[in-house]
């Protein structure tokens, strides 16, 4: 344990320290810079030392996480912008220290594992900024253009509707507007009128609506301590609530990534909660659908063949034949 860093923290504002790290996350995603060498000076004794300190998007995500464990709005120490890069550079070098006694632990084969996922699930996104773009383009093509083409899409806004209180693309349109909101500002509880005029783009984008899916992407204080996920409740829900109940969205890039695919988790979760695979079989096909449709874009006919499966049960979401795509053979050679 470094004492330096918990000591800070445990007398440091919560709140405070998670507007800087909302704005600083906002701006190295609004220049596509998740990595910063920070040059900072410190005075050693009688004489200042120059130097950098490395900081990243997702360590600022994971130091708001261990802020939210070790602080409260009720400590006295506001921070300024340069306590935060010494108290970045603080938990980076605890950080290290945990992965090390962590990684200790592991096999050569369970140490590849965990580096590799890592990497690939925590960095990329932030990295990558094109993946949010790509995602987003296919979820729209799963769960709107696909659905109407098959006659879903009731099903899919019916359920939606009871887990939101929109349908598919009215939620995900707010999502938007909500990414837009935190794009520009970090506390999105400031939103209290229309008077912006984004309802004239689209009917459903009022300031109700919008502080309404904020809120479903919110939590407080007890929630993300609670939380089995730790660091990656941030993940599931961007948003933290003060307690002077302010919203603070803290990771735009998680933001982001809900635009993608929140529609889905939503829909997801209903039918979890309710007990039903029906949304998983049904988005199943979905994506056969969908790798059948960018086949026929970017092939020939012969080039590819669809393999029935006729053992299957068609699935209570919409009328999407059970199947298989197979490659033949020339498809390699092409």
């Amino acid at each position: 344990m470094n004492p330096d860093l918990f000591w800070y923290l445990r007398r440091t504002k919560l709140d405070h320290l998670l507007f800087l790290i909302g704005n600083a996350i906002r701006g190295m995603f609004d220049r596509n810079e998740p990595v910063m060498s920070v040059p900072v000076v410190r005075v050693d004794g009688l004489y200042p030392r120059a130097g950098n300190v490395t900081v990243t998007a997702w360590n600022l995500s994971d130091l708001a996480y261990l802020a939210i464990q070790e602080s409260s709005d009720f400590q006295a120490i506001e921070p300024s912008v340069h306590d935060l890069v010494a108290l970045c550079n603080l938990f980076l070098a605890w950080d290290e220290q945990r992965s090390r006694e962590e990684f200790a632990e592991l096999s050569n084969d369970e140490f590849l594992i965990k580096f590799a996922v890592g990497f690939s699930q925590k960095q990329f996104w932030y990295q990558e900024i094109h993946r949010l773009r790509h995602e987003f383009n296919r979820q729209v093509e799963l769960l709107e253009v696909i659905p109407a083409e098959i006659g879903s899409s009731a099903i899919l806004n019916e359920a939606c509707v009871a887990a939101t209180g929109f349908d598919v693309r009215t939620f995900r349109t707010i999502l938007f507007g909500v990414y837009a909101v935190a794009g520009t500002q970090t506390d999105i509880a400031r939103i209290t009128s229309d008077d912006g005029g984004a309802n004239k783009l689209h009917p459903a984008l009022t300031a109700k609506n919008v502080h309404i899916v904020a809120n479903l992407y919110a939590s407080d204080y007890t929630e993300v301590r609670k939380s089995p996920l730790a660091e990656n409740h941030f993940y599931v829900k961007p948003v933290i609530q003060t307690s002077s109940n302010r919203l603070y969205a803290l990771n735009t890039y998680f933001f982001a990534k809900k635009v993608a695919d929140g529609p889905f988790w939503a829909i997801r979760e209903h039918y979890r909660v309710a007990g039903s695979q029906a949304f998983v079989s049904a988005f199943g096909g979905y994506f056969e659908y969908y790798v059948e449709k960018l086949l026929r874009h970017c092939l020939h006919q012969d080039r590819f063949a669809r393999v029935q499966n006729h053992d299957a049960e068609l699935t209570p979401i919409g009328s999407c034949i059970r199947a298989s795509i197979a490659l033949l053979s020339n498809l390699s050679r092409r």
